[in-house]
Parts: structure tokens; sequence; C-alpha cells
């Protein structure tokens, strides 16, 4: 998928969440040996099957999401 298959940056992120919740619900994945996962500030505002992404990845999966606190840099 190019960049020419999202119009602005919101679209791209809204994308990145619906494969990443293929990926999590999907029936391929074997949660058996995955501790945690690190998780984007977009990510951590999403939800996957009504449920927020953080709740939804440790009760259905027992996976301890880890948030990632970054900015870039940014102006003090």
């Amino acid at each position: 998928m190019g960049e020419d298959a999202y119009s602005d940056q919101q679209q791209m992120f809204d994308l990145m969440h619906e494969m990443r919740t293929r990926i999590i619900t999907g029936p391929a994945c074997d949660w058996d040996r995955v501790l945690g996962t690190i998780l984007f500030g977009d990510t951590l505002d999403r939800e996957i099957e009504e449920v927020r992404t953080v709740k939804h990845l440790w009760t259905a999966s027992g996976i301890v999401p880890l948030p990632k606190i970054d900015r870039g840099q940014t102006a003090e």
C-alpha cells in the first residue's frame, strides 16, 4: 500500500488501526508466547470490538500493553 492509499495522516492512522485489529483478533495469532506489546499513543485512544485497545489486549489475550510515550522533538 503506497502513500496514495490515504488522503491525510488521520486516514493513515485509521488504516493502520484496522490492520492491527485484524492481527490482534485474527485466528492465526497465537498469543501463548507473547508477554507484551508496545502501543503508540494513537492506539491507546482506539477500540477493538468496542473495547479500549489496552483492555482488550489484557482481557482477551493476557497481553501486557506497554504504552510508548514520546512525541518526538517538541518545543519547550
